[in-house]
This record gives structure tokens, sequence and C-alpha cells, in this order.
């Protein structure tokens, strides 16, 4: 492992900044990695299942939900459509796997990923899948379609 140098003359704020910065500019090669290892099943021959090697403190230690948006990511951006780890660096997976699923063309999702904040892509993904963004859904009862809603909690 490579050992992290972080300026000492930063203060709190600036020194919380340089370390996302730097999250920012790892998880491209974390993407590949991780990438690597679920193409080849590398991971087989230390743990008894996929998720083992993702979920428990001996493998990744993160979510089977954060470890699915970062292989989506990488075989969508980098891996069918040819574009390089770098020119994904600095933009937020998370924003990278919503803009996968607005229905533009792949050049307009990138640029998306790159000015929208979250909140902003999963209007525009709600406006362009014909959903509506004005109202709160609600649900209702299968068997006699009454309105269901949730309790307060007091």
């Amino acid at each position: 492992m490579t050992q992290l140098t972080v300026p000492k003359n930063l203060n709190e704020v600036d020194k919380a900044i340089y370390l996302f910065r730097f999250v920012k500019r790892t998880i491209v090669a974390c993407r590949s990695a991780l990438y690597t290892v679920f193409i080849s099943e590398s991971w087989k021959g230390r743990f008894s299942s996929w998720d083992e090697f993702v979920e428990s403190s001996d493998g990744l230690d993160i979510s089977r939900g954060l470890a699915s948006k970062l292989l989506a990511v990488e075989k969508y951006y980098v891996i069918d459509n040819g574009f390089s780890g770098e020119k994904l660096a600095g933009i937020d997976n998370e924003k990278l796997y919503l803009a996968i699923h607005l229905p533009v063309p792949i050049a307009k999702q990138l640029a998306s990923a790159s000015t929208l904040s979250r909140s902003e892509l999963k209007q525009e993904l709600a406006e362009k899948n014909g959903e509506c963004v004005e109202h709160t859904p609600v649900t209702f009862c299968s068997k006699c379609r009454i309105r269901i809603y949730e309790r307060e909690n007091n």
C-alpha cells in the first residue's frame, strides 16, 4: 500500500478538500480494479462468494449497491464506450451512474454527469422518463386499492 501524505500546513477545511479530491482521483483505479476482479473471478480463491468479497471487512467492506454502481460505470463508459478512466476522473461516481440512464447520446450523458448536481440529474431522469416530479408517489393496497399512508414517527 502506498502511504498518503497530507500537507501539514492545511487547516481542517482544506485538509478535507484535499482528501476528497484524492478520493475522486483514486476512484478511477478502484473501478478498474473491481471490474478486473469481477470479470476474472479472482476473488474465488479467497472468498466464498462475490458478496462476501464485496461486503466483508476482510474484503472491500462496501455495500453491494456501491459495488454494482462502480461496475456499471466502468462497463458502460470505459469498456463499452471507450472513454478513458482519466476522462472520468473527478466526476462523482453516483452522477455518472445516474447519467447512464438518461435517454440521450452518451456525450450528453457525460456532460450532464459533469455539470449537473445529483438532484438535477434525478429530476432530469424523471422528466425524460415521463415520471411526475411535482408529487410524491403513493402506494395503494393491492386488494382493496385504498391509498396507504405511512404513519408518522412520533
